[in-house]
């Protein structure tokens, strides 16, 4: 945007233009009783638009549009001069790539990315930061990841999928770090072969044991202050307490 300033405005000025060396007009500004009112026009060295801001009283409030090769290319809602409402971005094709919800000038709500008009991600805000689901799609439709933050951490379940919608792995986080169990599963309809169960403690490796697909332990590797220790390497029957604990 220009760097046109109001206060060296003429209370009785109707706008203000502004030219390149070449001639062409750069920015035109609409006033009234010395402030911006309206909508103000930005155009590239070519004359084509590139920008149109709209003002109230001095301050943007409105629609403002972005344009590229005079195609739209960004617009965004202004409300008394802070970004409120949507902001979208679109491809050079003109289809919304990028959907940003903003309340008095702070991301809140669910932001969507898109890949082709299909939703490739959302993530949830809350006054400026991450809070609630981020989930990201294949694009079948398929969710292929979904996790949880709090005041904009990492919080909770993170799970990942594959292309069929099977579950392949899910950990928990608490405070952006991993904390307690981790599970990676063999390809199944029902979830219920570990293919390697972790234990993290702040965000450091506790145990790591590691099954074969008839669900019997082959390695369990033991950590010490998140330090690799030593491994047990030979075929175990699943103890009873264990099966319990990590059935879900």
């Amino acid at each position: 945007m220009s760097d046109t300033n109001q206060q060296d405005t003429p209370t009785d000025a109707t706008e203000i233009v502004e030219y390149y060396d070449n001639g062409q007009i750069s920015a035109i500004y609409p006033i009234k009783d010395g402030e911006f009112n309206g909508e103000a026009r930005l155009y590239d060295t070519e004359g084509r638009l590139v920008q149109r801001i709209p003002y109230q009283d001095g301050v943007q409030h409105g629609e403002m549009v972005i344009y590229l090769n005079e195609k739209v290319i960004q617009t965004a809602d202004y409300k008394q001069g802070q970004l409120d409402g949507f902001t979208n971005i679109y491809d050079e094709a003109g289809v919304l790539s990028q959907q940003m919800p903003f309340r008095q000038g702070e991301l809140d709500g669910d932001l969507c990315v898109y890949n082709d008009s299909q939703l490739q991600t959302m993530m949830t805000y809350h006054q400026g930061q991450q809070d609630g689901p981020a989930i990201s799609y294949y694009t079948n439709g398929e969710i292929s990841h979904e996790n949880y933050y709090q005041l904009g951490k990492l919080d909770g379940e993170d799970r990942l999928y594959n292309q069929k919608g099977q579950l392949i792995k899910k950990q928990h986080y608490q405070q952006n770090q991993l904390h307690g169990k981790s599970v990676s599963y063999y390809p199944s309809p029902d979830n219920n072969r570990i293919q390697e169960l972790d234990y993290f403690h702040k965000n450091q490796y506790v145990v790591a044991i590691k099954y074969d697909e008839d669900g019997k332990i082959q390695q369990i590797d033991y950590y010490k202050e998140g330090k690799y220790w030593f491994t047990l390497m030979k075929p175990l029957k699943t103890p009873k307490k264990l099966k319990k604990s990590v059935s879900h």
